[in-house]
């Protein structure tokens, strides 16, 4: 099963290397670390808890979170090849004031389009809620449609675009979910 928990210190190396493998613009070892010290930032991450016995090779999903996703439940050798606690995605979050920013969000490859951003994305939303944010903003590459469709799906809304931001032709979209 995968399960949200809050990311400790020793997650980075892991979170870095993820970084580097599927975002445009990594934050890099050094940056994570940095705000990990720093308390207006929240770690999260999804990890693989156990196998099953059964042996099946497929993910099945059970649970709700704030936006309705579901947990994945891996039966067996999942689709990662993922070993009991691996990372399988995380989150990056800055609390300012009454907003929360979300900088970074992260999910294997392999393990793309069962749920695992939708549940982080999700956990988010609900801790910022209950903290008492008023809303959430993020800026995502114009042409990730995973990730637009992720975020639309969640309740944001495109409210501005950054020209170029990431390269020429490669612009940025700024979405908000008011809370």
């Amino acid at each position: 099963m995968t399960t949200i928990l809050p990311c400790g210190q020793a997650d980075i190396p892991d979170i870095a290397d993820l970084e580097r493998r599927v975002i445009a613009l990594p934050w890099g070892g050094r940056q994570l670390f940095a705000a990990f010290s720093d308390a207006r930032y929240a770690f999260y991450k999804a990890v693989f808890c156990g196998d099953d016995p059964l042996g099946a090779k497929k993910a099945v999903f059970r649970g709700d979170d704030p936006l309705g996703a579901k947990k994945a439940v891996f039966r067996g050798d999942d689709p990662a090849g993922a070993r009991k606690n691996a990372l399988a995605g995380y989150i990056l979050a800055e609390h300012v004031l009454d907003e929360t920013n979300i900088s970074s969000i992260a999910v294997e490859p392999a393990l793309w389009g069962l749920g695992i951003g939708t549940a982080l994305l999700g956990h988010v939303i609900g801790s910022e809620r209950a903290r008492g944010a008023v809303r959430i903003l993020l800026e995502v590459e114009a042409q990730n449609a995973a990730a637009l469709k992720l975020y639309q799906s969640a309740g944001f809304q495109n409210i501005a675009v950054r020209p170029d931001y990431y390269g020429r032709g490669r612009d940025g979209l700024i979405f908000e979910k008011t809370l």
